[in-house]
Parts: structure tokens; C-alpha cells; sequence
């Protein structure tokens, strides 16, 4: 029923401007309003109290006994009364509280409702006699639970720590291994004992620390060949009266012999890893030739590369406090297209030695030159010298 007068106090306050103004019509709209919901009472009243509209079967509410209250609460929801046989259920509410209007449903309730509600009332008041009653088990049944459920939490806990001890113990080997590993240990094994994952896990790791073991000694081994091949590389350039240096495809210097510091007046051992463009600028020009690198010259400027395999030339070195002295310079890319060989001799003794040898010989030209002409003025005049020498 609440549902019911309130949503029939919505419709008639939809329209109550009409229903105001047409009293026949609004005393059919609440007879409808009222036969739609199954309503067998209902009633549009006002504070004086005077009937706007009712339904054609509302007799016994207009005897209904209303008070200050009731209106005062229905303007703010619905207020719902039970006559005292019981039998009728009454509904009161606002239905426009500006123009002081209210609406007032009834409707009969059936006696077997009734007795259902009796019924409930009395089975509601045995269970809760009943939960009094078995205030005390429920709490005996509580210590139990608890008490029950504390076993069970122990046992799992001793459990959980059991298995955790026995998922820990292959970690802490683990562990305990890697820590020697990272010690440069590599022969520390794993035990598996077991087919599970933590025994697959420790083959890996055995696996892992032999393979590591094998290239360890692999490194060592090509490292021991490549300090003898140094060596003897070294021992053969040592021997080479000819200045040799090694660079990498940067141009920056990784081997020399002591002929090439001698020539270039630089201790090329204190130097090692630098570009040669920069200890010896003299050279930047003959880099780019072959080293394809923007920045090899000493000026830093770009230049353009030509990347050939070898270039020959002769360069000019210049130092404070000594004879510039000339070298002829070749540079040769090794087969593999990284690193280059640069290879270098003295010739300014050569240079001078045929600068000599080319200004004798124009000397000996010019002499002839001069020559020629004498040979015809000294016998035309010693045929002369016989002929007038006797007058």
C-alpha cells in the first residue's frame, strides 16, 4: 500500500491544476486512480478538512480519525495506521504541501493474511526464545572452532616450515655456490639429489660453471699465444733497421718498434693508444689516404677519404734542436681491411746524396758547353801565331 499511494499521489499531483477546476472529474480520476491499484477507499482532503474527490465506495474514512501528527508527517512521507480490528490498513499522504492537499487510501486486509502474520509474529518470538536459549552452545561451539582452528594453524605452520626448509636448503647451496663463482671459482659443483626443478636448476648451474671453466681455459690458452706471437713480433721488429708502426683502423697506435722513436724523435711506448695524426702531425696528410676517419688530420677538419690499400710517400720531419730529416712513408691495410701497417726509412742521406750527384752532372754539362766554343779560337790562333811570327 505504500508503494501504491505514493505513486498515486504522483500521478493526481501531475494533474491536480485540471482536477481543481473540474470537481466531477477529478472525483472520476481518484475512483480510477483507486480501482488501478486495488484500492477500495480513497479520499483528496484539505486542513479545514473539505473533500475535494473521492472514490464512490469512501465512507468510513471520512470518520477517520486524523490528527495534528499524522498531517505533519505526511508532508514529509506516508503514514500508514491498522484500525484496531485489524482488518483495514490505511495509508495518509501529502499530496501538494504548498496547497495544503492530502491523500488518503484504505484497503481491506484479507482474516487468513492475518492469521499468516500472527503466525509469523509467533514463530519470530519462539526463535528468538530459542537464540537466548542457545546463547551458550554458540559460545562452546566458538572455543571449540577456536581451539580447533589454533591446532590447525599449528600444524600448518610446522609444515609450511618443513617444506620451506626443504625449498631453502637447495637456494642456500645455490647461493653459497654462485658466491664462489663470483670469487673466480669456477670449479664449485652443485649436489642435486633430486629430479625436481631445483635439481634441473642445479645441472644447469653445473653445466653453466664447466662451460665457463672451458672458455676460461680457452682465453688463457689464446692469450698465452698472442704474448708469444707479441713477442715474437716484437723481437722481429727489433731486429728491422726500418722504423715500423702498427695502427688500428682508427689510426690510433698500437705496436712500434724502437727504430720508428728513434727516427721520430718520440718515445712511442709512452704513447700507445693515442692517434699517430696527433704525436706525429706531419703524417695527418698520408693518414687520410688510406685510414677512412674525418678526424685524422691534426687540424681536426674534414677531408676527403679515399680508403686505398696502400700509399707511399716522403715526409718531412721537423724537430726543435735537430736536422729535419725526410722519410719515405708507406702505409699498407692489412688483408682482414682493419688494421694498418706503417713502415718508414731515412733517406735524407739518399735525397742529398742525389741532389749531389744531379748538380755535378749539370756542372760537367755546363763545362762541355763552355768548352766547345775555345777549341776553334785556340787553332785559329796558333795557325796565326805560325803564320805572322816570322814578319
Amino acid at each position: 500500500i505504500r508503494a501504491n499511494v505514493a505513486d498515486m499521489a504522483r500521478d493526481l499531483s501531475e494533474q491536480l491544476p485540471v482536477l481543481m477546476d473540474n470537481e466531477a472529474f477529478f472525483h472520476e480520476v481518484v475512483e480510477r486512480q483507486a480501482a488501478l491499484r486495488g484500492l477500495s477507499e480513497a479520499i483528496v482532503f484539505d486542513q479545514s478538512p473539505k473533500v475535494w474527490a473521492r472514490s464512490k465506495l469512501t465512507f468510513a474514512l471520512e470518520f477517520a480519525r486524523i490528527t495534528e501528527d499524522d498531517l505533519e508527517h505526511a508532508q514529509s512521507g506516508i503514514v500508514i495506521h491498522m484500525d484496531e480490528a485489524k482488518d483495514r490498513v490505511r495509508a495518509l499522504v501529502s499530496i501538494r504541501p504548498s496547497m495544503g492537499l492530502y491523500l488518503m487510501v484504505g484497503r481491506l486486509v484479507d482474516p487468513q493474511v492475518l492469521e499468516r502474520i500472527a503466525q509469523t509474529e509467533a514463530a519470530v518470538g519462539a526463535y528468538h526464545d530459542l537464540g537466548e536459549q542457545l546463547g551458550d552452545l554458540e559460545i562452546r561451539f566458538l572455543l571449540i572452532f577456536v581451539i580447533v582452528a589454533l591446532l590447525l594453524l599449528f600444524v600448518a605452520v610446522w609444515f609450511g616450515l618443513v617444506y620451506a626448509n626443504q625449498l631453502v636448503r637447495p637456494v642456500g647451496r645455490l647461493i653459497e655456490a654462485t658466491q664462489k663463482v663470483r670469487k673466480g671459482d669456477l670449479t664449485t659443483q652443485v649436489q642435486a639429489s633430486s629430479q625436481d626443478d631445483f635439481g634441473v636448476l642445479g645441472e644447469a648451474f653445473n653445466q653453466m660453471t664447466a662451460q665457463l671453466r672451458h672458455h676460461r681455459n680457452d682465453l688463457i690458452h689464446a692469450n698465452q699465444r698472442l704474448d708469444q706471437r707479441r713477442q715474437f713480433i716484437e723481437a722481429v721488429l727489433s731486429g728491422v733497421s726500418a722504423g715500423v708502426i702498427g695502427l688500428d683502423k682508427h689510426g690510433k697506435i698500437n705496436v712500434a718498434n724502437r727504430f720508428a722513436s728513434d727516427l721520430l724523435g718520440v718515445n712511442l711506448s709512452e704513447v700507445m693508444g693515442h692517434r699517430l695524426s696527433t704525436v706525429v702531425p706531419e703524417m695527418a696528410d698520408l693518414l687520410v689516404k688510406v685510414i677512412p676517419c674525418e678526424d685524422i688530420n691534426a687540424e681536426n677538419k674534414p677531408v676527403e677519404q679515399f680508403s686505398l690499400q696502400a700509399v707511399q710517400s716522403e715526409v718531412v720531419i721537423k724537430r726543435r734542436g735537430h736536422q729535419p730529416i725526410t722519410l719515405l712513408v708507406r702505409i699498407t691495410r692489412e688483408k682482414s681491411g682493419g688494421d694498418f701497417v706503417m713502415t718508414f726509412n731515412d733517406v735524407t742521406a739518399l735525397l742529398r746524396a742525389q741532389r749531389q750527384a744531379a748538380w755535378a752532372d749539370v756542372a760537367r754539362r755546363v763545362a762541355h758547353e763552355i768548352k766547345n766554343p775555345l777549341t776553334p779560337i785556340q787553332l785559329a790562333s796558333e795557325r796565326l801565331r805560325r803564320r805572322y811570327l816570322p814578319q
